[in-house]
């Protein structure tokens, strides 16, 4: 049940309509993941000395929540990185993150990774419960 559980959750990720929030959530995740610079200014604002961003696993679907989880909580301390130190969000040069500032500045992205994450929430759950039977 929990892998039915898993292809469902894969089928709302893989759908068109939030496509381009995943995408753009991986290419925050991955600059975090790459740039030491960026992901130590934002523990510093964020107060979260041992924080790393996890990239979700393609195999277990139901971790792109707790990316998305995790992203948004940080949102905030994104955001003020993305105004007080955007040169930060512009020196990994093994990724292509030349628009990430202005996804970071776009009410409307962080609007529809809520959704998103709301719409996952749920299925978390019931994917915990099957898996601990």
């Amino acid at each position: 049940m929990a892998h039915q559980m898993n292809l469902l959750i894969k089928k709302i990720i893989t759908s068109p309509i939030f496509e381009p929030i995943i995408k753009m959530l991986l290419v925050i995740i991955n600059h975090f993941q790459n740039s030491n610079l960026a992901l130590a200014k934002l523990r510093e604002l964020s107060q979260k000395p041992n924080l790393t961003p996890e990239y979700p696993c393609i195999m277990h679907w139901a971790t792109f929540s707790k990316a998305t989880k995790t992203i948004l909580s940080l949102q905030d301390n994104i955001r003020i990185m993305a105004i007080t130190h955007s040169n930060l969000l512009m020196t990994n040069e093994r990724t292509n993150n030349h628009n990430i500032t202005q996804t970071i500045d776009d009410t409307g992205f962080w609007k529809k990774l809520a959704i998103f994450y709301e719409l996952l929430k749920p299925y978390d759950h019931i994917i915990m419960i099957l898996e601990s039977e």
